[in-house]
């Protein structure tokens, strides 16, 4: 699994699929963007929101994609040398944050880049509240990728070893039980 989506990767970023194509109306305008130092407010100021937002996926979707391949090599490499607890740590990290940032993307991309832009840490799993909010965006994922009748959300979402403050049987703080 590991060796065919790195090799997926690589494959896209040769093939530039992770480039996104600014069209300009003319001359003017790229010679503004070309001078421009932010080109973030620049595309904004421009009212390009679909720019940005393909720009900002496509960046952080292959960025998000190689650290989590890197984790998942990492993982092998302690699962082969016997140490199993780092190996499940490294694959719990990789898969579960690399998925939510996947599903956030799919669902709604503008809302992913709104907040990317404005507060990236409303882009943590942490900042889920609540198993039904938790199934219905998974919900959401799996009718936009066309397998809702695979996949049960409600499963899904028992599946994450999350827990929340209110549902730590020691009362304690949640990431020093799990995660």
């Amino acid at each position: 699994m590991h060796d065919i989506m790195l090799t997926l990767l690589k494959s896209g970023v040769e093939q530039k699929s992770f480039y996104t194509a600014i069209n300009f109306e003319n001359e003017v305008e790229r010679a503004s963007f070309e001078a421009s130092d932010d080109i973030f407010a620049w595309l904004q100021k421009q009212d390009r929101g679909e720019n940005l937002e393909n720009i900002l996926a496509s960046n952080v979707f292959s960025a998000a994609l190689s650290d989590a391949l890197s984790l998942i090599y990492e993982a092998l490499e302690a699962s082969r040398k016997g140490k199993m607890a780092v190996s499940f740590i490294l694959l719990r990290k990789s898969l579960q944050g690399t998925l939510y940032l996947f599903e956030m993307m799919l669902i709604d991309r503008s809302d992913f880049a709104t907040k990317l832009a404005s507060n990236s840490a409303q882009l943590t799993l942490r900042a889920v509240t609540g198993r039904d909010t938790h199934v219905e965006r998974l919900g959401r994922a799996c009718d936009l990728m066309g397998c809702a009748e695979i996949f049960n959300p409600k499963y899904l979402a028992d599946l994450s070893p999350r827990m929340r403050l209110g549902d730590c049987p020691l009362g304690g703080h949640t990431s020093s039980v799990r995660g």
